[in-house]
């Protein structure tokens, strides 16, 4: 006996941007097929998890159909629906979809990110001449949450996508010619509305060095900084 299978075998519905009253539903199909001589008839149920590990708001995810109908060498289809703007706890939904006929059962997982407070942050950086920074780190961390977010050139401008809170923002941007690399920093930025934060190596600076002989030149020069909050140290 051939098996019956469902296409897609999974339903990734992907992120749902904040905020969430201006949703719109998003409906995908999910195909039955059946290779054998006889129609097969499917119930179809849902099982949902939030976040928080309880079930999915009410109407967060909906199927066309509570049976279905699939005939000998043919195929049927039903319609799934996911409303992200139900009130609901932000974060990551699941849902599976059970299609059960005898000893028989297809599960085809779906997902979705409804997006907590979020905004664009867009960075730029620029080098000690001037120009677009093209050999860069970007570091920016939450002082909030244990959230790292890493970013390489040699895109100067650039947009993130951050949660809303306090972040700690540091940047090393290299001139290799000049055997230079600057660092720069902003300690605390807070990331209530989509904003810009420009980076520029012009303004890392080192004044002076005082070196315990004075008879000594220094081959090289590092300068570093720590920083401590009160929730990640």
């Amino acid at each position: 006996v051939r098996q019956g299978y469902a296409t897609p075998a999974t339903l990734s519905i992907g992120r749902a941007y904040w905020p969430h009253r201006d949703d719109e539903p998003v409906t995908r199909a999910v195909t039955y097929h059946n290779p054998g001589s006889q129609s097969v008839t499917y119930q179809l149920s849902l099982r949902t998890m939030g976040p928080d590990g309880e079930p999915s708001a009410r109407g967060m995810f909906a199927v066309s159909a509570t049976s279905l109908t699939v005939p000998a060498g043919g195929s049927a289809t039903v319609q799934v629906t996911v409303d992200t703007s139900v009130h609901a706890p932000d974060g990551y939904h699941s849902a599976w979809l059970a299609a059960t006929a005898g000893t028989t059962k297809l599960t085809t997982p779906i997902a979705v990110n409804r997006e907590p407070e979020s905004y664009n942050l867009t960075f730029k950086l620029t080098d000690r001449h001037g120009a677009p920074a093209e050999d860069y780190v970007l570091v920016v961390r939450s002082l909030e949450r244990s959230d790292l977010w890493y970013r390489f050139g040699p895109e100067s401008t650039f947009t993130m996508r951050l949660p809303a809170g306090r972040y700690h923002v540091m940047a090393f941007v290299e001139d290799a010619a000049a055997h230079h690399i600057s660092l720069m920093t902003r300690p605390v930025y807070d990331l209530t509305r989509d904003g810009t934060l420009e980076l520029d190596a012009r303004e890392a600076k080192v004044n002076s060095v005082t070196l315990p002989n004075p008879a000594a030149k220094p081959f090289g020069v590092d300068v570093g900084y720590s920083y401590r909050s009160g929730n990640v140290g």
